[in-house]
């Protein structure tokens, strides 16, 4: 499968581990979950599902919403991510960048990520990027 035949959840997810590997983050404090969203209306009856990409460091923890499941069931969503894992090393440099930037600037940028935590008191790991 392609970077880009993969669901924009999974792409968007991929691009918070990769920002919170850039920022010194090590894979053993980055976790990710999915729970219920917290719906738009009141009179909507079924809640969302969200993929929440979370650091665990520092005594803290950093949440963010990679997007919603949409009609993905998580099971489904697993199976997506684990094989999105598989297919990572053979992505071209260049569509993993083009993919990077866009999820990143879907969910308001890696400069905003990083006054966000900033603000909630992380610092970033020595040899962070």
């Amino acid at each position: 499968m392609k970077i880009d035949e993969y669901p924009e959840v999974v792409r968007n997810g991929w691009a918070m581990h990769e920002s919170y590997r850039r920022m010194g983050f090590s894979r053993d404090v980055i976790f990710f979950e999915v729970c219920v969203d917290s719906p738009p209306f009141p009179s909507q009856k079924l809640k969302p599902l969200s993929f929440i990409a979370i650091v665990r460091a520092q005594g803290k923890e950093f949440r963010v919403n990679a997007g919603l499941l949409g009609d993905i069931e998580p099971d489904k969503l697993s199976k997506l991510w684990t094989q999105f894992a598989l297919d990572l090393p053979s992505f071209a440099e260049a569509d993993l960048d083009i993919a990077y930037e866009a999820a990143m600037a879907r969910m308001g940028g890696r400069a905003g990520l990083v006054l966000a935590m900033l603000n909630k008191g992380f610092y970033f790991p020595r040899g962070s990027n």
